[in-house]
This record gives C-alpha cells, structure tokens and sequence, in this order.
C-alpha cells in the first residue's frame, strides 16, 4: 500500500544509476509517485553522451523502464543544460505541475532527488503555499570534513551541474532537508558480478538494465578509464530512504544519521556558514543499509512483489 508520496528528479540521460532507481521506486508498493521530472545532466559528461540535449535523452531513456515494469507516471521535462539561468524564472508546463502538486498536498511530500537541483530551486524559487510540507532528499555534495576521496574535489558531480541551485535550496529556512553526501552515496557498490549473477538471466527488466551498465563500461574504456570490477548504484539510496523504512514508527532505522546545521553551499561546492536553522531541519546520512537496499533491488528486478 503506497503510504510515501514523492515526486522523482533525475538525470535520466546520464549515468544509469539512475534509471536503476526508478525501475526499484516504480516496483515499490510503498511509493505514491505523483510525478517523474527528467534533469539533465553535467554538461560536455564525456562518459554518458546526451547528443546535445540530455533532457530529451533522459525522456526517451525512462520509456522502457515503464514499459518493462508497468507503471507510467507522469513524466515532464527539466530545462536542457542550455537553458540554466536562475537570473528570471519561466513558469512553464513543468514548473505549473510542481507548483500544483506542492501546493494540493495536505501531507508531507517528498521531493526525491538524485541529479541537479535545477528544477527544486525553481520551485523555492516560486514560493509555493505549503513548501513547509516538502521534505527534499538528495544525493550528492561534496563531504562535510572536508576529506575527498582520491581526485575528487568540492565540485561533487550533481552540485557541479548547476551549484547556484543547490545554494538556493539549501538556504530556503522552510525546507526539510536529508541529505546524503559523496561519503555516504559512495558505499552503495555493488561488483560486476553481482550484477551478472542476478541479472545477465534474468527478465526483460533486468536485461534491459544491466545493458545499461555494460555501455557505460564500453564508453568509459574508449576514454582511457578503466573503471573496475564494481559500479557505484548511489541513486539507490534514494529508494532506501524512502521506501525501505521500519513497519512501526517509520524511519530508516538500519541507515545511520546525524542532526546537523544547514550551511550555506558556495559556487565552488564548498560549504560556508552556518545558517542558523533549526536542527531538525537538516538530516546528514552518513552509513547506509545497503543489505537490505540490494537485496530488495535484486528480489523486486526478480519479479518478487514488495507485499504480503
């Protein structure tokens, strides 16, 4: 029984972590999913090609995942990464349906977030009635002491396609905010052979996506990067925030997290200064579940259902 409602934001055209999310949250009986909002991806990415427009490649990208799992839900388009600018704001088709669906809440919504915050800050930005009611879960920044892993930097890959925006949402005093930085989203690896051993046979869902990661692997060696034996499913801390919670009580009890201040987000990725809000205003995930988030992944890919 679906008893989360959500609105998903994705880079849909990029990396396919992504597209892995949403197959996992549309098969997941708990999520309400009132809307799908495509974002686009870093510009000039050399690993995910978006041939010119990655809005329009994400579009085209989620169809087989509705049609292999069965769910379509209503699904509109961000601004291209040609059209970021936060100097005046468009009220166009998708931004009307964000504010309507913000505004006709009578309960906590989430905003469910694994790409740029492009589109959430044109929402703060419009200052909708309600937007007290909007708990924002997003995946990405940089790591809060400061310590980046080898060639990493504060420029964190979803703050660095639009930072200006992250600056916005994240200074708005109304917005609840759970975040899970580069720290924690970096420990949801699972190994290549996992995925082959529970994917490679399986349904048209689980090859279709386990196809996506094979491009990736074929794309990434054509830039001289040899990535490995595992793929980072970062995104799927999404659905294990969400969804995945205690029966009774509900909240994420197996993932670890700490109250923290809000501070402000600099062009640059790093984190200014204390804002002053409320302390319950801000979650930090700094250990995740990831038991329980792949062996539901793999269990729902399966075909197994999410109720009893």
């Amino acid at each position: 029984m679906a008893r989360t409602k959500m609105i998903l934001d994705n880079d849909f055209g990029g990396d396919p972590d992504g597209l892995f999310g949403l197959a996992h949250h549309l098969l997941s009986p708990s999520a309400d999913i009132r809307m799908v909002v495509v974002s686009h991806v870093m510009p000039n990415d050399p690993n995910w090609p978006t041939e010119g427009d990655s809005v329009q490649k994400g579009l085209r990208d989620v169809e087989p995942i509705y049609q292999y799992t069965g769910v379509w839900p209503k699904t509109y388009p961000g601004l291209n990464e040609h059209q970021i600018q936060h100097q005046s704001l468009d009220i166009d088709e998708t931004l009307k349906a964000l504010i309507a669906e913000v505004e006709s809440t009578e309960g906590l919504l989430w905003y469910i977030c694994g790409g740029p915050m492009t589109q959430l800050a044109r929402l703060v930005r419009a200052k909708p009635k309600n937007l007290d009611k909007l708990r924002v879960l997003w995946i990405g920044g940089s790591e809060y002491d400061g310590i980046y892993p080898p060639g990493g930097t504060s420029f964190e890959y979803n703050l660095a396609a639009d930072p200006e925006s992250v600056s916005i949402v994240f200074a708005n005093p109304d917005i609840e905010l759970w975040h899970i930085p580069r720290d924690s989203y970096r420990r949801c690896v699972v190994s290549f052979a996992e995925l082959n051993a529970k994917l490679r046979n399986g349904n048209d869902l689980s090859r279709h996506l386990l196809q996506t990661i094979s491009k990736v692997r074929v794309k990434t060696l054509e830039n001289g990067i040899d990535i490995g034996e595992t793929y980072c499913m970062g995104d799927q801390a999404l659905v294990l925030l969400s969804v995945l919670e205690n029966s009774f009580e509900p909240t994420p009890a197996g993932s670890n997290f700490y109250a923290s201040a809000r501070y402000a987000v600099n062009l640059d990725g790093s984190y200014g200064e204390d804002l002053g809000f409320a302390k319950d205003k801000t979650r930090v995930f700094k250990e995740l579940d990831t038991r329980i988030l792949f062996e539901d992944m793999f269990a729902k890919f399966g075909g197994a259902s999410g109720e009893i």
